[in-house]
């Protein structure tokens, strides 16, 4: 395992120092103190999205909330910037700029939310916060967007065009205010916020082309800007599926030729595809939707935005090509499940997992030198013997040397298929195999059902695979019965 960490440290540190973020030269620490009486003991996780396109993550700093319910936390960052803050099961969020210091309190949670398994949002509230602050421009613009909404939205369907009037004198006023201000982002924030606005208006106000013309067209991408991205986003969202019929050709065309430069030149014949950065971000977004969709073959896709991770002229491209690649080639629950190869000594393929469709597969990655999986191995036997007709079970073990008495007690007796697996390779990633023994349940078509699925032991809630397995035998009687 220890390789496997090098390794993947490696990955991770080519990753973070591709992110063209100014952190060699104008990085600058941030420092937070926290006050959560409701949460002594528990730890405080600070967060930081890489890119708006997967919303992949890193951790910046964590701490821990101690006797006197405080922690501190510091961190360098080269721009203003979102971080997400989670406390046991509850999160919330703040913007943070490069060298400042923050002092922010912890709310009792609603004791109405505490129970929810997916955790529920926290207001966390600032202490002393200055007015020239990120935070506090923020927090002033937004209550005064809700003011003005909750004054005029009666109008919008009664009385929509004095709705729109309304609307454009309040961003009259608003641009007085701020069009001054020094914050380039906090500009960005206001802008876009009323981009989002622009839906509520009559459509025939501002179609999709103007809204292009105004909005995105010769002016710069901002990345870290989580507002414009959401923007970004919905704009562009499903890109692929709103070409014209000879543009769509064209596409198809291209992706199977895994060329980047064809479909480039392809996209580039639609005028809000026009300009080559917003084309190539809108690239990797449309090829990441259809990847999921599977109306285009997978591996060409995979093949064009990997030549985007490795050549795009456009360091945050390249960066989130590859976070798209991640994105999309491990064991996420309802995605396409990543390919597997299961192969010999000699490193032959023998089987993938196409050989095995019309089942349910059980993948079982264990360990047969670690207690644990010695351990779960005969109720997993049982389970097989059980639902064997119905499931799949694939057994995948790390390729090292084993005692006998692992081979001959842990590995040969095992009555389904069994293969040795590189402990570094692609697979122990794609599923997330971090520890022995993990279990994937995958659908009779490839799709991942859960990862990672439950195993044949009860777990902290008393819980065991053996249920879900019932479920699907039940249900393939009851298709066999129609």
């Amino acid at each position: 395992m220890a390789n496997s960490f090098r390794i993947a440290l490696a990955l991770f540190l080519a990753l973070f120092l591709s992110v063209p973020w100014s952190y060699a030269e104008d990085s600058k620490k941030v420092e937070v103190l926290c006050y959560a009486p409701a949460y002594v003991g528990k730890e405080v996780i600070f967060s930081a999205v890489l890119d708006y396109i997967t919303y992949t993550d890193i951790v910046m700093a964590s701490a821990t909330v101690g006797a006197d319910s405080s922690c501190r936390v510091s961190f360098e960052i080269g721009f203003t910037q979102r971080i997400n803050i989670k406390v046991d099961i509850h999160s919330s969020f703040m913007y943070v700029e490069p060298g400042e210091k923050y002092t922010i309190y912890f709310p009792r949670p609603d004791p109405k939310e505490s129970g929810l398994v997916s955790g529920s949002r926290l207001d966390l509230t600032f202490l002393d916060l200055d007015t020239n602050d990120i935070n506090y421009k923020i927090l002033r613009f937004q209550q005064a967007c809700d003011k003005h909404l909750s004054d005029t939205y009666y109008m919008k369907y009664a009385k929509p065009t004095e709705f729109d009037v309304a609307m454009q004198r309040f961003r009259d006023s608003i641009s007085v205010t701020y069009d001054q201000d020094s914050s380039v982002f906090f500009k960005v924030f206001v802008r876009y916020t009323f981009a989002t606005f622009d839906e509520m208006n009559q459509p025939k106000n501002r179609p999709a082309q103007a809204k292009f013309e105004f909005y995105l067209n010769n002016r710069p991408v901002f990345y870290e800007n989580d507002i414009y991205m959401e923007y970004f986003n919905d704009f562009y969202d499903r890109i692929f599926s709103r070409l014209d019929f000879q543009t769509t050709d064209s596409v198809r065309t291209a992706i199977k030729a895994g060329s980047v430069r064809k479909l480039m030149i392809a996209l580039g014949n639609e005028r809000m595809l026009a300009p080559f950065q917003l084309r190539e971000l809108a690239m990797i977004k449309g090829l990441s939707q259809e990847y999921k969709a599977g109306f285009y073959p997978r591996e060409q896709i995979i093949t064009i935005l990997d030549s985007i991770a490795r050549g795009s002229k456009m360091p945050q491209h390249r960066m989130i090509a590859r976070n798209v690649i991640n994105k999309l080639t491990q064991a996420n629950q309802g995605a396409p499940a990543p390919e597997l190869f299961f192969v010999n000594e000699k490193g032959d393929t023998l089987k993938t997992l196409n050989d095995f469709e019309g089942k349910h597969i059980y993948l079982h990655f264990f360990d047969p030198s670690t207690q644990k999986s010695k351990l779960e191995l005969p109720p997993l036997i049982k389970l097989h013997e059980k639902y064997k007709n119905e499931i799949h079970f694939i057994s995948l073990y790390p390729r090292k040397e084993y005692s006998l008495s692992d081979s001959l007690n842990f590995i040969a007796t095992i009555p389904w298929e069994t293969y040795a697996i590189d402990p570094n390779s692609a697979a122990m990633n794609n599923y997330k195999v971090a520890t022995f023994p993990t279990y994937i349940l995958l659908d009779a078509i490839g799709y991942v059902v859960s990862a990672p699925a439950l195993g044949p032991m009860p777990n902290g809630a008393y819980m065991t695979i053996d249920f879900t397995f019932y479920q699907i035998q039940e249900m393939l009687k009851r298709q066999k019965g129609r």
